[in-house]
């Protein structure tokens, strides 16, 4: 409890108390051993005797009910305090009076008890030394029927005894001057110890409590060191170097770097808000939401919006990420950002880098309703852009200056032209130059991506099919194969097999229609981020279906002319339709944006 001191519980300390009381018992059977060889010669020899046979009895008492009770039963305490007070009343009375021996049950409980035993250890040793006189006298009365006579010469032999006078006088001479001496003397040797006590107590929880800092900061480390992306490196159009560097109170940093799909590459750096286990897991879960909900394609914006409302509705000890996430086009350099409340990254342009200036957003994982604005900047090949978390620009250096954003942005141009492993080695070197010894308090996180050269799709060679119900089968099966890879939404699936399905029926009646044998078809089918290509060729009879007119839906079914219902939808169904006759085949192309 909050005033009890034991090694590990009731126990042990009642445990060690026995001991103590059976360490007494053996000190008094030297003493008996010694008076019986006469080598230690007093005058009470049958007082001594009680003495020792009364310690024994109440010593091997209080013993065997420790064992009895294995030390656990808590009113222990007061029979072994008892038992050691009974031993030094034993011990005050053969050493005449000296009162020291009162001192150890003090300093027992003090030790292994607690303050309020102490005390009244103390006051009850008081009343013995007050009464000490008068037992003395009624001993004495008792042993003149039964003493052995003590010789001191030859001549003569003598009983000693104390008169009632005597008593009184020894009383308020010595028993009441003494019991307020040792009275004074245990206060302060509890208080003493009480201060004792707590410094080791406060001195085991601040251990426990660095124990506890210590185990946190490693799991968070390992959580943290975890969450690293594998690097990328069987792309030619980008190279990414970063580097993280934890402060020994783990933070929350995390950087993140991943394929959205071919042609699509997503940077993100975040910092969140806490420190320990409880930080590193808000961010792992936050690094998780955000990598699969833009992984999963669609608008930069939208994904971001639903990891946000996915972590902000179980966010019970409302932690807060700051984050910069930006999905680069390999193919236009274009690239579409979202600033949820982190530092401006650097981007470089024609050889100096200038910072992204772009009004934040509100931070992720705070509030569920929140709106992302995209924002969007353009990358020509050779271009930079350096992220960072504000362990880097709010790092202190001896004199008590940050280290900012200016000298940040001159580090960067001081080391125009190198690689991003170089820049990023450059950084963090003229960073460390500038603290020094200092400590440092957040960690630091960086990293550098440059777009090299653009991204070249290698189109679809296709399948070449019979124009007939299996060939039809095969095309709509590798259609919906290829689309569920690339992320399409089955909805789009489902109109591009719909398109397909009526170009393949018009090609089977009007381009082979009047053939003894059905002629092949190929179909080619490219996926891009924002449009899918499908490319249908065949070899029959010149023949444009868009040359016809599209009927009227609301015309009589009756009264309309055959044909272009089929087209029509296609045509509705695709934002683009065209068609070429190159020598002996037809090629017609649809297109659908996504």
């Amino acid at each position: 409890t909050g005033q009890e001191f034991s090694m590990n519980s009731d126990r042990e300390a009642n445990n060690l108390v026995s001991a103590i009381v059976v360490l007494l018992s053996i000190v008094m059977m030297i003493f008996y051993v010694l008076f019986r060889m006469e080598v230690i010669d007093l005058y009470k020899h049958a007082e001594t005797y009680q003495a020792l046979t009364l310690c024994s009895a109440v010593g091997a008492f209080a013993v065997v009910l420790n064992l009895i009770y294995k030390g656990e039963a808590r009113w222990l305490r007061y029979v072994l305090m008892s038992a050691v007070m009974v031993t030094c009343t034993a011990l005050v009375t053969i050493l005449d009076n000296n009162y020291l021996p009162y001192f150890l049950p003090i300093i027992l409980c003090s030790l292994y008890y607690n303050r309020k035993l102490a005390l009244a250890t103390s006051l009850v040793c008081g009343i013995l030394i007050l009464v000490g006189p008068y037992l003395t006298y009624l001993v004495g009365i008792v042993n003149l029927n039964y003493v052995t006579l003590v010789s001191y010469t030859p001549t003569y032999n003598t009983i000693v005894g104390y008169g009632a006078d005597s008593i009184t006088e020894e009383f308020f001479s010595n028993a009441v001057p003494s019991a307020l001496v040792f009275i004074l003397g245990s206060l302060l040797s509890v208080w003493l110890a009480e201060i004792g006590r707590n410094h080791m107590e406060q001195s085991r929880d601040a251990a426990i409590r660095e124990a506890m800092v210590e185990k946190d900061v490693t799991i968070a480390s390992e959580i943290q060191s975890g969450m690293l992306p594998s690097d990328i490196t069987d792309r030619e159009e980008f190279s990414i170097a970063s580097r993280m560097y934890p402060a020994k109170t783990v933070g929350g940093d995390f950087y993140d770097f991943f394929m959205v799909d071919e042609s699509h590459l997503a940077i993100v750096m975040a910092d969140v808000s806490g420190k320990g286990i409880s930080a590193a897991m808000f961010m792992a879960t936050a690094r998780t939401l955000i990598r699969s909900n833009v992984q999963a394609g669609g608008d930069l914006a939208k994904a971001m919006e639903k990891a946000n409302r996915e972590q902000a509705s179980d966010n019970v000890m409302k932690y807060f990420v700051t984050v910069w996430i930006g999905v680069l086009d390999l193919k236009t350099g274009d690239v579409t950002y979202i600033d949820a409340g982190h530092n401006p990254p650097f981007i470089e342009k024609d050889g100096k880098f200038i910072k992204l200036e772009a009004k934040p957003d509100f931070v992720f994982g705070r509030k569920r309703a929140i709106r992302y604005n995209k924002q969007h900047v353009k990358m020509d090949i050779g271009d930079r852009i350096f992220l960072y978390t504000d362990g880097v620009t709010e790092a202190v250096g001896p004199n008590g200056t940050m280290y900012g954003e200016d000298r940040l942005n001159s580090s960067l141009d001081s080391h125009g032209g190198a690689d991003v492993e170089d820049l990023v080695d450059h950084v963090k070197s003229d960073l460390s130059q500038f603290v020094r010894d200092a400590v440092q308090s957040d960690d630091i996180t960086i990293m550098a991506m440059e777009y090299k050269q653009v991204y070249s799709v290698q189109e679809d060679e296709g399948i070449t099919v019979s124009a007939d119900s299996e060939g039809h089968s095969k095309i709509i099966s590798r259609l919906q194969r290829i689309l569920t890879e690339a992320g399409c939404k089955p909805k789009v699936i489902n109109e591009m097999q719909v398109a397909v399905s009526e170009i393949f029926a018009n090609l089977d009646m009007y381009a082979y229609g009047e053939m003894p044998e059905k002629g092949d078809i190929k179909v080619a089918m490219d996926v891009f981020s924002d449009r899918i290509s499908i490319t249908i060729t065949d070899w029959g009879v010149p023949f444009n279906p868009l040359e016809h007119l599209d009927p009227d839906p609301v015309e009589n079914f009756n009264n309309r002319k055959r044909g272009g219902l089929g087209i029509m939808i296609v045509k509705k169904i695709c934002d683009d339709v065209t068609y070429t006759r190159e020598g002996d085949h037809n090629i017609l192309k649809l297109v659908k944006e996504i």
